[in-house]
């Protein structure tokens, strides 16, 4: 039987995006390409019904649940939840992918292969992440809500898919979730299955198709 279906969202992009930096727990500001991005996200959801909208306590995700839920016609409130913030990358954040690689090489490229045997230095470890984000995800799925939109981070969302589809942490980094994307999960009473993941066909489309794109559920 479905319980629920969760929706997640990735803020929208920001100058340290562009510059392929680091950000972690850097309070960065989307830019004006990130706004546009949440704008068109919330034509592509303002057809949805949501029962929860809830966001990263960070600026750059406020910022993009702000504007989508600004969309919705049911007037929900966005909720912020402090457990949802990015993975803290320590040393790293600021720093772009070029300079890591030439600072850390083979350190950082075993980081990629598999990010719960490194952690970056002064980062947070991945066990410490999952955990706070697990906890997050059992409270939200606890909830009486059947339809949740939960706003956050390219790292947040992976250490979601660990935690309800049981992945192997190996693989978070073979996923890719672009800025504004979304990603859909079926809630079932034994166990959650991938919905879809990376759909950002309203980042793409032409503006007069976008209110009428469909939500894969």
């Amino acid at each position: 039987m479905l319980l629920k279906r969760l929706m997640l969202v990735r803020h929208g992009e920001t100058d340290w995006n562009s510059s392929m930096k680091y950000q972690g727990s850097s309070n960065i500001p989307l830019n004006a390409a990130g706004r546009e991005q949440a704008r068109r996200t919330s034509l592509r959801l303002a057809g949805g019904v949501w029962e929860r909208i809830i966001s990263s306590p960070q600026a750059r995700a406020m910022e993009t649940s702000t504007i989508i839920a600004g969309s919705q016609q049911t007037g929900n409130t966005v909720q912020i939840h402090p457990a949802l913030s990015e993975i803290g990358f320590g040393d790293w954040e600021g720093m772009s992918v070029a300079e890591i690689e030439e600072k850390y090489g083979e350190y950082y490229y075993r980081w990629r292969e598999d990010p719960s045997r490194y952690t970056p230095p002064g980062g947070e470890c991945f066990y410490d992440a999952l955990h706070r984000v697990s906890n997050a995800f059992n409270e939200i799925l606890s909830s009486d809500a059947e339809r949740i939109l939960v706003i956050c981070h390219g790292g947040t969302i992976r250490l979601t898919l660990v935690h309800l589809l049981g992945m192997e942490p190996s693989l978070v980094w073979r996923m890719k979730i672009n800025n504004c994307s979304l990603s859909g999960l079926d809630i079932w009473e034994r166990g959650s299955s991938l919905a879809f993941l990376n759909d950002q066909l309203h980042i793409l489309a032409d503006e007069e198709t976008l209110p009428s794109l469909p939500i894969p559920f």
